[in-house]
């Protein structure tokens, strides 16, 4: 059998509770953009979020998403072939649809890519992991889209799972993910991949979930350690010399930990984080949602958003996009949820569309400008759902 896939200060600015679905039995909360509780209302404006059409194939997963122009994206994932093996998927937007093209897989083993940068036409980056068809040991997967075709780039790593990647340059392009327990980060550095120490790189039960870059003085890594009281969210930064520690505030009791970041510049940055308990008494399962902000000092500020947030993009300091999933009163299912930092305004909930009667949930966030954002999800419990913002 393959193996499961499996100085500075933040401010926490609270998006308040939620209580996840099919967890514990858990119920959907009912939360519509007018009780957000959020500055201004998208609810009467045309959306400019739109769906972009896919074709959904069985058993296909798309983990990743990254634009190069507004008729440039590339997204990359997995779909199942016929004898139960995962095969790398790797699909690009030319500006009126979506075409597969073909990538290369290790082995005859399964092989998935978790998540995609792109730093031009012909320079892409994807990340994830394949399995030794000799050890069934988890390995690590880098390829490369030079223009015209994928090729796999080798990697010093082992044991390892990448699950993001970065890039400040072309030959300044960061992974991170997890090498036998403990956190993983590696560089390209225009020649060849290495891995680079870290103050986290011999504790164990750890990983990196999200990096983010702004500019070679400027990389944020996030994620998690495991500990037997719960789960601590962990942060580092790259000022351009090494790696360092970032205190990040953890609450006591339950799980802490941060799923996504980005980086805007060395003085300010944005994450979202999460506080999960449970109640096994009455078996109810309860999250709170946090927005972090990173500015260099200690100041709190909390902002009481109900929703389930599981990525964020920040095109420019006070241009900060999340999105994520949120129960519909409505619908009795999970919806798309998007929030926007308006300059000048302050958070606000944008109306984004939905597929069809079942669940809707957005996972990954892309942007090319301020005026060009994409985001990836799944409808219907699996098939791909890809929104695009567009002012024009």
């Amino acid at each position: 059998m393959e193996p499961s896939r499996p100085g500075c200060h933040y401010r926490h600015v609270s998006t308040g509770r939620l209580r996840k679905p099919g967890r514990i039995g858990a119920l959907l909360l009912a939360i519509a953009f007018g009780t957000l509780g959020l500055t201004g209302s998208a609810q009467g404006e045309s959306p400019v979020w739109r769906v972009v059409p896919i074709e959904a194939v069985k058993w296909q997963e798309l983990s990743g998403i990254a634009a190069v122009s507004p008729t440039d994206v590339w997204a990359v994932g997995e779909q199942r072939a016929a004898d139960g093996v995962n095969r790398t998927l790797t699909e690009h937007w030319n500006g009126s649809s979506w075409q597969v093209v073909p990538s290369p897989n290790i082995g005859p083993k399964s092989n998935w890519l978790r998540d995609v940068v792109a730093i031009s036409a012909s320079d892409v980056w994807a990340v994830g992991i394949h399995v030794n068809f000799k050890t069934l040991c988890c390995m690590p997967l880098i390829e490369h889209w030079n223009g015209s075709a994928w090729h796999v780039v080798p990697d010093p790593a082992v044991g390892t799972d990448l699950l993001s990647v970065a890039a400040a340059s072309a030959t300044d392009v960061w992974a991170v993910g997890s090498t036998h327990g403990s956190g993983l980060i590696e560089h390209w550095d225009g020649s060849s991949w290495s891995v680079v120490p870290h103050p986290e790189f011999n504790h164990r039960d750890e990983m990196f979930v999200d990096v983010s870059a702004s500019s070679p003085s400027d990389v944020w890594a996030v994620g998690n350690r495991y500990t037997w009281r719960g789960e601590l969210a962990i942060a580092e930064h790259w000022d351009g010399t090494s790696w360092r520690k970032v205190p990040v505030p953890n609450f006591t009791g339950g799980d802490n930990h941060l799923d996504g970041v980005a980086a805007v510049s060395p003085t300010a940055a944005w994450a979202i984080s999460a506080h999960e308990w449970a109640n096994y008494v009455t078996e109810n399962y309860h999250q709170k949602q946090l927005i972090d902000h990173w500015d260099g000092t200690a100041s709190q500020a909390r902002f009481p958003v109900q929703v389930g947030l599981a990525d964020i993009a920040a095109p420019s300091a006070a241009d900060v996009w999340a999105i994520g999933e949120q129960g519909s009163p409505t619908r009795n299912q999970l919806v798309t949820a998007i929030v926007h930092r308006v300059p000048g305004v302050g958070w606000t909930a944008v109306a984004s569309p939905n597929i069809g009667p079942g669940p809707n949930t957005l996972s990954k966030i892309s942007y090319d400008s301020p005026t060009d954002l994409w985001a990836l999800g799944t409808y219907h419990h699996w098939k791909p759902l890809i929104l695009h913002y567009s002012s024009t």
